[in-house]
C-alpha cells in the first residue's frame, strides 16, 4: 500500500470519527454511521494484516502470538489508562455502585454484550461509547482462526456465511425482542445495535475485498459497484425519512439525519440498512484502494486526503476513547463562565481542545508502546 493509499485509508478513519462526535453533539443525527465505517475499514486493514502473516515462514502459535500482541499494543494503553483513572475517580464519588457492576465488562472488553442484555443499570460515567471497542476486541480475538486455518477456498464460503448469519441474527433477535414485552421498550433498538453479531457483515465487507479479490474488478465496475450502493441506499433513507414525516418532505429536516435513524425499528431498518450501508462502505473502499491513474479516483482520494481528515485519522482512536469526558469537561468549565457559544462554535472549540490533547497523549504516551509493536514481525 503506498502513501496516497494510506492517507486516503487515515481521512477516511478522520471522517468516520468526525461522524461519530457530530452525533454525539446532536450536530448530524446520521453520524452514528461513522461506528459502522470504523468497523468495514477495521475488516479491510486487519484481512490485509492476517493475510500477510499467514504467509510468513512462521509456527502457527507465533503468527497468532504476532497478532494479537500489535493488537494489544495498538488498542490496550489509552483504553485500560482511561478505565483506570476512572477507577480513581470512582472511590471518592457517591455514585460509583452503577460504575463498579459495569466494570468487570469494561475490563474484560465484554461492555457491548452488558449494553445488549437490556440491562438498565447505567453509571453516569463516560463509558457507554466503549461498547464499539468490545466488539472491535471480540472480533480479533476469532477472527485471526479463519484467516489461518482456511484455504482460499473455504474462506469465501465462510465469509458468505458469516455475512447471512448477521443479516438473519438482526432479523430474528428483532422479532424474539418483539415477541418479548420486557425487551420491547427504548432500549429495543438498541440492544440489536450494541451486539457483537450485528457487526459481522460489517467486518466482512471490508474484509471481502481481499477474500474475493474485488480489488481486482475493472474500475467501470467499481464504479458501478459504488452507483448502485449509493442509489439503493438513498432509496431506502427517502422511504425510512418519508415514513417517519407523513410522506411530508423538508430539505433542511431531511439533511439533519439523512433518513438514516439508528433507533427506527418499522420494517427491520437495522436489518436493511445496516447491510446496505456496509457494501456502500465498501464500494467507496474499493476506490480508495484502485491503484487507477483515473482522474475522478484521483479526486475522490485528495478529498480523502484532505490535512484536516488524514490529522483527526492518525489520532482518531485516543480521540474516540476521550471525546465524551473532554466534551463534558468543556460543557462544564464554559457553563461556569456563563458562556454560551452556541452548539457549532462549541463544536469547533471541543475538536480543537480534543484533537490536541490526543495528539499529545499518542506522541508522549501511546507512541510508547507502538514502537513496541517491531518485536513482534
Amino acid at each position: 500500500m503506498n502513501g496516497n493509499h494510506e492517507k486516503s485509508l487515515d481521512g477516511l478513519r478522520g471522517i468516520a470519527v468526525l461522524l461519530v462526535l457530530l452525533y454525539h453533539e446532536t450536530i448530524a443525527g446520521f453520524g452514528w454511521i461513522g461506528v459502522s465505517l470504523f468497523f468495514v475499514l477495521s475488516g479491510y486493514l486487519i484481512t490485509k494484516i492476517l493475510l500477510e502473516e499467514k504467509e510468513k515462514l512462521l509456527p502457527l502459535k507465533t503468527k497468532f502470538k504476532n497478532f494479537w500482541m500489535r493488537r494489544v499494543l495498538r488498542i490496550f494503553p489509552i483504553y485500560f489508562l482511561y478505565v483506570f483513572i476512572l477507577i480513581i475517580i470512582s472511590l471518592w464519588s457517591t455514585t460509583s455502585k452503577e460504575f463498579n457492576t459495569e466494570l468487570p465488562y469494561l475490563l474484560t472488553y465484554t461492555y457491548n454484550l452488558y449494553l445488549s442484555s437490556g440491562s438498565h443499570i447505567l453509571s453516569p460515567y463516560p463509558v457507554g461509547h466503549l461498547w464499539s471497542l468490545s466488539i472491535e476486541e471480540q472480533f480479533y480475538l476469532f477472527y485471526p482462526f479463519l484467516i489461518f486455518l482456511s484455504s482460499k477456498k473455504w474462506l469465501k464460503v465462510f465469509a458468505i456465511i458469516i455475512i447471512l448469519f448477521a443479516v438473519l441474527f438482526r432479523l430474528y433477535y428483532g422479532y424474539y425482542l418483539q415477541n418479548h414485552p420486557e425487551g420491547w421498550d427504548i432500549v429495543y433498538t438498541g440492544r440489536i445495535y450494541t451486539h457483537t453479531l450485528t457487526y459481522l457483515d460489517a467486518f466482512l465487507s471490508g474484509a471481502s475485498i481481499f477474500i474475493f479479490r474485488l480489488d481486482k474488478l475493472r474500475l467501470k465496475t467499481k464504479y458501478i459497484i459504488f452507483l448502485l450502493s449509493l442509489i439503493i441506499l438513498i432509496a431506502n433513507c427517502l422511504i425510512v425519512y418519508l415514513d417517519r414525516n407523513q410522506q411530508v418532505f423538508s430539505i433542511r429536516k431531511y439533511l439533519s439525519d439523512l433518513g438514516l435513524v439508528v433507533h427506527y425499528s418499522k420494517a427491520q431498518f437495522y436489518v436493511w440498512s445496516y447491510l446496505l450501508l456496509n457494501i456502500f462502505f465498501l464500494s467507496v473502499l474499493l476506490l480508495l484502494v484502485s491503484f487507477s491513474e483515473d482522474r475522478v479516483i484521483s479526486a475522490i482520494k485528495k478529498v480523502f486526503s484532505l490535512k484536516l481528515f488524514v490529522a483527526v485519522g492518525k489520532v482518531s482512536y485516543g480521540m474516540y476513547v476521550l471525546h465524551i469526558v473532554v466534551s463534558t469537561f468543556i460543557h462544564f468549565a464554559l457553563s461556569q463562565l456563563k458562556i454560551h457559544p452556541g452548539k457549532y462554535l462549541f463544536f469547533l472549540l471541543y475538536l480543537i481542545v480534543l484533537y490536541f490533547i490526543s495528539y499529545v497523549v499518542f506522541q508522549l504516551y501511546e507512541k510508547k508502546f507502538l514502537k513496541l509493536k517491531g518485536k513482534f514481525r
